[in-house]
C-alpha cells in the first residue's frame, strides 16, 4: 500500500473524529449531559447501550488514527533507510522506526517459542544490540 493512501485514509479517520468530537452527539456533549439511572424511566436500557456503542466505536477510531500514523512513520523511515542506507539515517529516526516495532510487538502478544535448539526462532534477536 502507497504512503499516500494511508495518508488519504487517515485524514479520513481523523476528520471522522473531528466531526464525532465538534458535534452535539460529542463524548463531551454526551457526558455533560448526565442522567441518573431511573431518568428515563424503567426499561431504557437501549440508552445505555447506545452511550457505550459510541464510546467504544469512538476509541476504537482514535487508536485506528494512531495505528495508521504509526504505519505511515514506518513506511516513510524505511524508505529513506532503503535509499540512504540504515546508517545515513537520523538516530531519532531509526528510534522512532524502532518504537513503532515494539508498540507492534507488544500489541501482537507473545509469539510461539521454536522448537531448535536454544528455543529460538531463526533470526530471532534484537539488531539494535548486535544479538542475532
Amino acid at each position: 500500500m502507497e504512503v499516500a493512501a494511508l495518508k488519504a485514509f487517515r485524514d479520513r479517520v481523523n476528520g471522522l473524529l473531528e466531526n464525532l468530537d465538534g458535534g452535539a452527539g460529542s463524548t463531551l456533549s454526551i457526558s455533560a449531559q448526565v442522567m441518573t439511572p431511573g431518568h428515563p424511566g424503567i426499561g431504557f436500557t437501549e440508552v445505555n447501550a447506545m452511550v457505550s456503542r459510541y464510546q467504544e466505536t469512538h476509541t476504537k477510531l482514535v487508536q485506528l488514527s494512531q495505528a495508521l500514523s504509526s504505519a505511515i512513520d514506518a513506511m516513510t523511515i524505511s524508505i529513506d533507510v532503503a535509499r540512504l542506507g540504515y546508517e545515513n539515517v537520523d538516530a531519532q529516526e531509526i528510534a522512532r522506526l524502532w518504537a513503532i516495532h515494539d508498540q507492534e510487538v507488544a500489541a501482537a502478544g507473545p509469539t510461539q517459542v521454536s522448537s531448535q535448539p536454544g528455543g529460538e526462532s531463526p533470526g530471532s534477536g534484537d539488531p539494535r544490540t548486535g544479538a542475532l
